[in-house]
């Protein structure tokens, strides 16, 4: 399908209020782009919050250079887009998901998830094709990630979604409609195979205690304590935990360590120099930001590279690399939370 700009702009917009509200993305994580033209296609811009796009906020960019129009920077993740346009000549739109058992599953280092062996017969989803692969591991916006992900595209040529290894999801579709369900049916696919591999044991946890304890420190930032399940599961092990999934690396940083003995504001402080957020053995985590919105962005994405951890033990899989991780992070902190 082919939309006009106008078309184009609206859809995206509403795309992605409606993706916030199903809790497939948050605050600016993650893009979307529809196709106008053979040679073009429109796509979110880099750092805006999804409920505040305009239509004069979503950028017109070249298929076959990335080039674009205005003075608007697009998503850093545009060259993925366009390859997707490139080799999809009946793709209308794309949406790039960071959500949370797609993620975590990526990191198994399973290639290809075959749904059709993965899922009983009356789970398997009516839209998402029955191939999923795993495009390997590249730092967002980087011309890796970008082959990496250009390569399984061209590789399964029924797919409509592809996994970024300790990254997210790419979900394509002929129309908006279409691509939506894709997204859907591949999270509802993605926490049965979770499930599956990890038997479900963390969701035995019980919500005695609520979720998001606040409290400001006397630096005027604020705290929050995230007893989540998978939060809880991972402070059990006592172990200093690295990053997983990269939004982890960026906006909580590069290493959690794990307070074993009894906590004060003095071994809390010390923990927090390298990163945003601490374990606290057997009692969850506390996550820190100037403000109580970004403390729980970090809440967000501690859980789920919880979930990746846990997923990961199992596997054997490695974190990503401290050089990667603290690049990421540097980039984030330097660059993208600026736009915000």
């Amino acid at each position: 399908m082919v939309y006009t700009k106008e078309e184009a702009a609206a859809a995206i917009i509403r795309a992605g209020k409606e993706l916030v509200k199903k809790g497939l993305v948050a605050r600016t994580w993650g893009n979307i782009s529809a196709r106008i033209s053979k040679d073009e296609f429109m796509i979110t811009p880099s750092g805006r919050a999804y409920d505040e796009l305009e239509p004069a906020d979503i950028v017109i960019v070249k298929i076959n250079d990335c080039s674009y129009e205005g003075s608007v920077k697009p998503s850093s993740e545009l060259k993925v887009h366009a390859k997707v346009y490139k080799h999809r000549p009946n793709v209308g739109a794309v949406i790039h998901t960071h959500q949370s058992y797609a993620s975590a599953i990526s990191v198994a280092g399973i290639p290809v998830f075959d749904l059709n062996v993965m899922l009983e017969d009356e789970n398997k989803p009516a839209h998402l094709k029955p191939e999923v692969p795993v495009a390997l591991y590249g730092i967002s916006g980087s011309k890796k990630l970008t082959a990496n992900v250009e390569k399984r595209i061209k590789e399964f040529k029924n797919s409509n979604a592809v996994l970024m290894k300790n990254h997210g999801a790419l979900c394509f579709g002929e129309s908006f409609e279409e691509t939506f369900y894709v997204t859907y049916e591949l999270e509802e696919a993605s926490k049965q195979i979770f499930d599956r591999f990890t038997g479900g044991r963390v969701n035995e946890y019980k919500w005695d205690i609520k979720r998001f304890k606040k409290t400001v420190n006397e630096e005027g930032d604020t705290e929050i304590i995230c007893s989540c399940p998978y939060v809880m599961e991972v402070s059990s092990w006592g172990e200093t935990v690295r990053p997983y999934l990269d939004d982890a690396a960026q906006i909580a940083g590069v290493r959690y360590e794990c307070i074993t003995t009894k906590p004060t504001k003095y071994n809390i402080k010390s923990a927090l120099r390298h990163a945003d957020a601490v374990f606290v053995k057997g009692r969850g985590a506390l996550c820190r930001a100037e403000n109580e919105e970004e403390a729980c962005n970090v809440c967000a994405v501690l859980e789920k590279n919880c979930m990746a951890a846990y997923l990961g033990r199992i596997f054997g899989a490695e974190p990503i690399s401290y050089v990667n991780a603290a690049l990421d992070r540097s980039r984030y902190v330097k660059k993208y939370s600026k736009l915000k």
